[in-house]
């Protein structure tokens, strides 16, 4: 894991991800991992990838992040979460993810769930139910709940019931 700047120098821009308001991509994926971190307290192994800026420091055009989570009853938790901006300067930026929560049943891998936007900046995330249903925000089903704007710690809630 590298660590990145968490100086106030950074340029304050805001996305909404989940309940949460983030108004640093470094610090928010500083966080995500800290919070993956913790994991290995609770019985499981834990293996991340970043976070890393691209190039590094107050110009980056690319934050990418990846950890997998192999929790003790055998269920694997895999997480990619990206975000990606224009040019240095601009305000604004675009994330693309994918949280997969699985478990081995019978030498394969099952899938419990998974939200992504199938490694597609800015594309519409979604929740995949099974093997060819896929569930969009307003679905009733979701009972309010956006997979559009999914983070870590929505994962986490689901995964931790």
């Amino acid at each position: 894991m590298t660590r990145t700047n968490k100086s106030p120098s950074f340029a304050r821009a805001f996305v909404l991800v989940g309940a949460n308001v983030i108004n640093s991509v470094p610090q928010y994926l500083d966080r995500v991992a800290n919070l993956i971190w913790g994991k290995n307290n609770e019985n499981a192994g834990v293996d991340i990838t970043g976070p890393r800026l691209s190039p590094r420091g107050n110009d980056w055009t690319v934050a990418v992040f990846g950890a997998k989570v192999r929790f003790g009853g055998g269920e694997i938790l895999e997480i990619t979460d990206d975000f990606s901006r224009e040019s240095p300067w601009h305000e604004g930026w675009t994330r693309k993810f994918a949280y997969f929560f699985g478990r081995t049943v019978a030498g394969e891998m099952e899938r419990i769930f998974l939200f992504d936007t199938h490694g597609l900046y800015g594309a519409q995330g979604h929740l995949h139910i099974g093997p060819d249903e896929r569930i969009y925000a307003g679905d009733p089903r979701l009972d309010g709940f956006s997979p559009e704007n999914v983070d870590i710690t929505d994962v986490c809630r689901f995964v931790d019931l």
